[in-house]
């Protein structure tokens, strides 16, 4: 859970703004809005790129928005277009005292090989590092301001 000094909206706009996540975290290289799927849905794109002690590895995630309200953000990998069978994101907003709350939740199964005893840990370790800094970019982003260096 992450409080934000910025109002629900501006934060909403810029979590489902694909085009700018390339900005949240040097993991990510590239990363695109998509045409909408067949449901209509946003699509995104991102292409990560990290390495974890000797094994370095580009991933591919390809996927939907599901956006109900602006209390909530889902994305969901195409697992036949990613590097992942499974890849899921859940962003849930609320206000409160005019500042903004995000409770983020993260599941994913890659589709790859990866070194069985120390990947699971590093990656791990690596997301709640750049957690912190990606939520000052996000925040940065949300209020007009620009987000510090990667």
């Amino acid at each position: 859970m992450t409080w934000f000094d910025t109002d629900q909206e501006d934060l909403f706009a810029v979590l489902i703004d694909y085009e700018q996540y390339h900005s949240f975290t040097s993991a990510i290289v590239e990363s695109r809005k998509q045409e909408p799927d067949a449901k209509g849905r946003p699509e995104f794109f991102n292409r990560m790129e990290g390495c974890v002690l000797f094994w370095c590895r580009t991933f591919i995630r390809i996927g939907s928005l599901e956006l109900d309200s602006i209390d909530e953000v889902r994305a969901v990998v195409d697992a036949e277009r990613s590097d992942f069978k499974l890849s899921y994101e859940h962003w849930r907003l609320s206000t409160e005292d005019g500042r903004t709350c995000l409770v983020y939740e993260f599941e994913m199964i890659p589709d790859f090989w990866a070194p069985p005893v120390l990947v699971p840990y590093y990656i791990k370790r690596a997301l709640r590092r750049v957690g912190a800094r990606a939520a000052q970019h996000i925040e940065a982003l949300a209020t007009g301001e620009e987000p510090p260096v990667l």
